[in-house]
């Protein structure tokens, strides 16, 4: 047992490839010809030089800056704007704010014209003397960078320039005015379309450094990671590839574009009454190995869903979200107004008006208690003021008659205007942020659900509507993208050998296999168990007794249930099982039969898990009056693997595999599930498993809360010293070789994980043993499925039934890292729409294994899944702590459920505005020693 760089350095090195005759490719399993959606990139020129630009777009904010701005010569082609220019091409600028005996809550009619609609904002126009600098809105940045561009050729030459709407330009060409490191200032007067305003900006540019592509393009073949200029040189291209389409499509992130007005890839479908899918794409330049391992660019193209909100007048989205009834109401109750808050306010949802002859767009910041006949404010005209309502102001001022005029208005803007909600309707190109409702995400996954052929089809024509050849962008480049996706040479791994009772094999083929009647590797006994009903169904004696049936024909024993409750209310759930409990203090498991709807599995789970300690199986009623041997043959596979059993193993009998299993091995797996970006009382749960047996079947847990949305595991230390303590007390060995499986990991914290969770797991196995000399090898893979490469088999022969590549096909060149160990592995078989290989990053190693023993091990533990039959698409251990972090959740939410008084009151007297600590251990901690949970699968 040996460390690689004993102590870890402070930045460890991510693993190079290794040569191909030294394991860096593998060698096992049928070749195969596979196609993908990568296509490559070449240039007509390698000494193509491109320059970089610091960039600051500002509020011009005082005519004293503007005359130091302006005292130097101007660029070439800009002359200072005119007085009727700055003021909006109307002549003389018209004063703001307040006209003389006004308060603070009127203004003019010339200010609210340019708020909109006419309405008082409080406070007034800010005075343009005292305005403070502000951050423009990154979309907003982009828009007057293109405007700014578009409106002054003469200074630019007519080079086409990117930017990345932060402060960064990028050209292929440098006009003559730009000097490096001297920044150059102008002032520009933006009409944004969107929000129909004129502005005045100061944009300053700075030339701050150039580079020739060839510089990257001569490093790509070392298959070594980018150093620092190449580095930046890739960022340069990667903005400049996308800033075409960054101008004609709504951008989601840094590579997903969608046209929601103007459907492009196929029709925008409805999810629900308020939100509707659009079919946008994935646009990425990557750096890859290429053929035969030559280093290249490549463009990775895919098709890309997401939902938006649907276009619709405000009202009746807020008839379609049920915040207010099909009849609308004459003012809103406290409840419409809560949820306004809730669906609109704080999930940052944008209206446009419609009043008007043109929209402008704004934010809602909430509900005002005035409607349109008690707003009142001072409008002037021709001297003479006096007040008018809302009602009367739309009348005079848009010959608009107000419908609904005892309707609560909405505050909108960072001045909190009124504007009436019949007069709004739901923005355009807004994407859902947060989870889609179950019914929702059903209809979402039925529309993005297509087969392989038609993605593929799909893929083609997203090149062909994107015209590369005669983007303008890409032209002042040199660049030429190839028309046609890579082909390449893959491999179909054999499936192993999956084990069954008394040494019953079953054929595995296409990633599954039948063992229906068949027996258990190592039946848990089914004794000391209760059934309660807290659903609909009068009767449930046909289901216990063909569960019953089942668990003895898969060699279970069992025994009849203590307890059988009657019908019980869902609302008695924690009362009821507390009751079961009392009445067998050494009951194993409890069923529980369950409708679908309602908070009863949360608080099933957290009392079961939480409070007694002892393992709850739910069913739902349609499935327990209706029996079918399938669905209670899943049930089994459940409740044997919760009740300590094995429902069966897989190995390989081939030798890299057998070398990986002649030591003790642990096999760990981690995952951190993190609540939405906008829910900041809610932690991030962190879960951790680790195998108990040589096969890795069995596993123990370790469940933790921290920091909201942090991704480092903070004490995996600890987690790591209770695992291999439970490893030791199970099997009586230490385990000289340890690999973890890591979920949830972006290739940006690759460097970090390694850092601190590897060195963590490092100095919990010193702190083991005192005298220090513990170190058994350590193999740390980062698991992604959140990627966007396909795979397609060039023949359909190599195909499942689906149209998908088979479970079992494997690709290690070509389109994998240009420097990292890494491989795609699709290990499942299809069963609807185009299957996602996952993506293996071998982050650290050490003791170098063989591509060969990688992929055999990973393809392996695929199979070891408790709950079903077949192959899944990440190995087990990475699935069973993606399911322990999810069931924290539950029990969070459960425990929220039964008191949600004081667990609001928490979150509202925390100075974080977290929960209480000590809640929270109680509620989500599972480690070594916790009764009933830590070495059992109860997330199951």
């Amino acid at each position: 047992m040996t460390w690689k760089q004993n102590p870890l350095p402070d930045k460890p090195e991510i693993p190079v490839r290794l040569p191909r005759e030294a394991g860096g490719v593998g060698t096992l399993g049928r070749p195969v010809n596979l196609k993908s959606n990568y296509f490559q990139v070449e240039f007509e020129s390698r000494e193509t030089k491109l320059f970089h630009y610091d960039i600051k777009i500002n509020d011009a904010v005082k005519d004293e800056d503007e005359k130091v701005a302006t005292a130097a010569p101007l660029p070439v082609g800009l002359s200072k704007p005119a007085a009727a220019e700055e003021s909006g091409g109307k002549g003389k600028r018209r004063k703001k704010g307040r006209g003389k005996g006004q308060k603070d809550s009127e203004a003019t009619e010339t200010t609210k014209e340019e708020a909109i609609a006419g309405v008082a904002a409080v406070g007034g126009s800010p005075d343009r003397e005292k305005m403070t600098e502000r951050r423009i809105p990154k979309a907003k940045r982009c828009r007057i960078f293109a405007n700014f561009i578009e409106k002054n050729p003469g200074i630019f030459s007519n080079y086409r320039m990117a930017y990345d709407g932060e402060a960064n330009a990028y050209c292929s060409k440098n006009p003559s005015q730009f000097v490096l490191n001297q920044p150059v200032k102008f002032f520009f007067v933006f009409d944004d379309e969107i929000d129909n305003r004129k502005k005045k900006y100061l944009i300053e540019w700075k030339l701050v450094q150039s580079a020739k592509i060839s510089e990257l393009l001569e490093h790509l073949p070392r298959l070594k990671a980018l150093p620092p200029r190449s580095a930046t040189i890739f960022q340069m291209l990667e903005v400049m590839f996308n800033y075409e389409r960054s101008l004609k499509f709504a951008t989601v992130g840094r590579n997903q574009f969608y046209s929601q007005d103007n459907p492009q890839f196929g029709e925008n479908y409805r999810i629900s009454d308020d939100k509707e899918g659009v079919i946008g794409f994935y646009c990425s330049l990557r750096a890859r190995c290429g053929w035969k391992d030559t280093g290249c660019l490549m463009l990775n193209l895919d098709v890309s869903h997401t939902a938006f909100y649907t276009v619709q007048p405000l009202l009746t989205f807020l008839q379609n979200t049920s915040i207010i009834d099909d009849d609308i109401p004459r003012t809103l109750d406290r409840r419409a107004i809560d949820a306004i808050e809730k669906e609109i306010v704080k999930k940052d949802v944008r209206i446009v008006t419609i009043h008007g002859n043109y929209e402008r767009r704004y934010k809602v910041t909430g509900v005002s208690k005035k409607n349109c006949l008690t707003h009142t404010f001072t409008v002037e005209k021709e001297g003479v003021s006096r007040q008018v309502n809302i009602v009367q102001y739309f009348q005079e001022r848009y010959d608009f008659m107000i419908q609904y005029p005892e309707l609560n208005c909405i505050k909108v803007g960072t001045k909190e205007t009124l504007l009436p909600i019949e007069v709004c309707k739901i923005a355009p190109n807004q994407r859902i942020k947060g989870k889609l409702k179950d019914d929702e995400t059903k209809n979402f996954i039925k529309q993005t659900a297509v087969k392989p052929q038609l993605r593929f089809q799909q893929v083609n024509n997203i090149v062909t509507a994107n015209n590369f050849p005669q983007d303008r962008m890409l032209e002042s480049l040199g660049v030429r993208i190839k028309a046609n996706p890579v082909d390449f040479k893959g491999r179909v791994l054999d499936p192993p050998v999956v084990e069954l009772m008394n040494g019953f094999k079953p054929r595995v083929e296409r990633g599954q296999w039948r063992a229906d009647r068949d027996r258990f590797l190592q039946p848990a006994a089914l004794d000391h168990w209760a059934v309660l009903n807290f659903s609909r169904a009068k009767n449930l004696d046909d289901f216990i007794y063909e569960l019953m049936m089942s668990a003895r024909q898969r060699g279970m024993d069992v025994y009849e249930p203590y307890h059988v409750s009657q019908p019980l209310r869902p609302e008695e759930a924690e009362r009821r099982l507390i009751e079961a409990h009392s009445k067998n203090k050494d009951v194993r498991i409890i069923v529980c039969v369950i409708e679908k709807e309602g908070n009863q599995y949360k608080i099933i789970k957290e009392t079961g898990d939480r409070v007694l300690r002892v393992i709850t199986q739910c069913v739902l009623s349609k499935n327990a009056c209706r029996p079918n041997p399938a669905t209670i043959g899943n049930i089994l596979l459940k409740m044997n693997a919760k009740l300590g059993g094995v429902n069966h193993k897989s190995f390989y009998t081939a030798p890299p595999y057998r070398q990986l299993f002649a030591e003790p091995i642990l096999v760990m797996g981690a995952d951190v599930n993190h609540p939405p970006s906008q829910d900041r009382s809610t932690p991030s749960l962190v879960a951790v498993v680790g195998s108990l047996d040589p096969n890795a079947c069995r596993y123990a847990v370790e469940v933790r809360h921290q920091a909201h949305r942090v991704e480092m595991i903070e004490e995996m230390k600890l987690i790591t010293m209770n695992l291999l303590k439970q490893f030791y007390a199970q099997t009586k060995r230490k385990p000289t070789r340890i690999v973890m499986y890591r979920d949830g990991v972006s290739e940006t914290q690759f460097n970090a994980v390694v850092a601190y969770e590897l060195r963590a797991m490092r100095q919990a196995c010193l702190e083991l043993q005192p005298d220090g000399e513990y170190k058994p090898t350590m193999t740390f893979i980062c698991v992604q499925k959140r990627h966007h490469t396909r795979l397609y088999a060039a023949d359909s022969r190599d195909t499942d039934r689906s149209g998908n590549v088979l479970a079992g096909t494997v690709v290690d060149h070509t389109i994998t890292s240009l420097s990292n160990r890494d491989f795609f592995l699709c290990s499942h078989a299809g069963i609807q729409g185009t299957s996602k290989p996952s993506h293996y990053t071998v982050l650290w190693d050490d003791c170098d294994m063989h591509m060969n023993q990688l992929q055999l091990l990973t393809y392996s533990l695929c199979h070891n899944y408790a709950r079903c039959f077949r192959s899944v698409s990440i190995p087990t251990p990475v699935y069973y702590a993606h399911l322990a972090a999810a069931r924290a959740k539950v029990h969070l939410a459960g425990a929220q459920c039964k008191d949600p008084g004081r667990w609001g009151l928490l979150a509202l007297n925390s100075s974080t505005g977290s929960f209480n600590e000590d809640d929270l251990i109680e509620a989500t901690r599972v480690e070594r020693g916790t009764p009933g949970l830590s070495n059992q699968m109860f997330y199951q």
